[in-house]
């Protein structure tokens, strides 16, 4: 029970909310800055949760958007990062970068075929 306490101490000092986060998942100061800026290279926002929001003119070269929701997103202009860096992405219902909207069940590409 001490550790448990311990550890949830420890993640509310360094301000994120207990079994909010952890290795494997994005990293929110970094999601803030992008939601702020529109501008986050090389940020770390696996399994991030994008859905709806309008990215337009963004800059995300170099992110690790693995399995990140992009669903309903705008994505126009976007400058986004090579393919193996957004793998499992989830695109559904997002406009693209070039305008096209993506399909349902476009995961790690937009499928508009």
């Amino acid at each position: 029970m001490k550790k448990i306490l311990l550890v949830f101490i420890g993640l509310i000092s360094l301000g994120l909310p207990a079994g909010a986060q952890n290795a494997e998942t994005y990293k929110r100061w970094q999601w803030e800055q992008l939601l702020r800026t529109k501008c986050c290279r090389n940020c770390f926002l696996v399994k991030a949760p994008l859905s709806r929001i309008d990215l337009t003119d963004a800059d995300l070269r170099g992110a690790d958007l693995r399995g990140a929701d992009f669903k309903q997103a705008t994505l126009l202009n976007v400058r986004l990062p090579e393919p193996e860096k957004y793998r499992g992405a989830d695109f559904s219902g997002a406009m693209w970068v070039d305008g096209r909207i993506c399909k349902p069940r476009s995961i790690s590409f937009c499928r508009s075929d």
